[in-house]
């Protein structure tokens, strides 16, 4: 299925697979700082480029989480919703089923 080209051979290819899963993880638990550190590890030194990187993902990422976490956007996400699937079914009365899943 997948080709290797010789670069992740034998117990090399399961300390791969083990940063990778490690940076997944992280990744997805503490953020882009974790970036850096698997870098770290590994002991390569990391940019600046990748640093300021890091850093405004996590900014973002943390802004986005209080964004959606206030009560007045929670309450306009949930409105949209309501009119958007007022729509979808004001649409599938008129025009019928126009789209089901294993059905051509």
């Amino acid at each position: 299925m997948f080709k290797w080209h010789g670069l992740a051979a034998g117990p090399q290819r399961s300390l791969v697979l083990e940063f990778g899963l490690y940076d997944a993880f992280s990744h997805f638990n503490m953020g882009a700082q974790t970036v850096l550190q698997l870098y770290d590890a590994l002991q390569i030194p990391a940019g600046r480029y990748t640093e300021d990187g890091c850093q405004f993902l996590d900014a973002e990422r943390t802004y986005l989480a209080v964004f959606k976490d206030q009560e007045q956007n929670k309450k306009r996400r949930k409105v949209l919703r309501g009119k958007k699937k007022r729509k979808e079914d004001k649409n599938q009365s008129t025009e019928g089923v126009t789209y089901a899943a294993g059905q051509f």
